[in-house]
C-alpha cells in the first residue's frame, strides 16, 4: 500500500519533499482515505512545503464516498478553508475537481454556484 511505501522510505531516512507527498496523498485519495489525506496535508505543512495545485486535486477527489454524503457540504467548506489558508485559488484543475464532486455529491446547487463564480472571475473549469 501507498503507506507501507512510505514507511519504507521514512525507514531509510529519505527526507519527503513536495512531489513524495503529492503521491502519498494522491494514493491515499484514491484509497478514499479522507481523513488519511488531510494528515498528509497537515503533514506537509509541518514539514514546511506548500502543497500545491496536485495536492489540492488529490485532496478535493478523495471526499468522493458513498457512504460519505453526509459529511460532504463541510468537507468541503473545509478544503476550501484550507485552501485560501495557504493562499491558493482555485485553479482550472482545482475548480473542475471541486464541481465534479459536488456533482457527484448531489450538491447540484454548491456545484453550479462555483462554476458561475469562476465564469465570473474569467476561469473556465472543464466540467460537462
Amino acid at each position: 500500500s501507498a503507506r507501507e511505501a512510505w514507511e519504507r522510505m521514512m525507514s531509510a531516512n529519505v527526507q519527503p519533499d513536495a512531489v513524495s507527498f503529492n503521491i502519498l496523498i494522491a494514493a491515499l485519495a484514491r484509497e478514499h482515505d479522507v481523513e488519511g489525506a488531510w494528515t498528509e496535508v497537515l503533514r506537509m505543512k509541518e514539514a514546511g512545503l506548500v502543497p500545491s495545485e496536485a495536492t489540492w486535486v488529490s485532496l478535493i477527489t478523495a471526499h468522493v464516498r458513498k457512504d460519505w454524503t453526509s459529511h460532504a457540504s463541510p468537507a468541503v467548506q473545509q478544503v476550501e478553508t484550507a485552501m485560501r489558508s495557504f493562499g491558493f485559488e482555485h485553479t482550472v484543475p482545482t475548480a473542475t475537481a471541486m464541481i465534479r464532486v459536488l456533482g457527484q455529491l448531489g450538491m447540484k446547487d454548491e456545484a453550479l454556484g462555483l462554476l458561475h463564480q469562476l465564469r465570473r472571475e474569467g476561469k473556465r473549469p472543464n466540467v460537462r
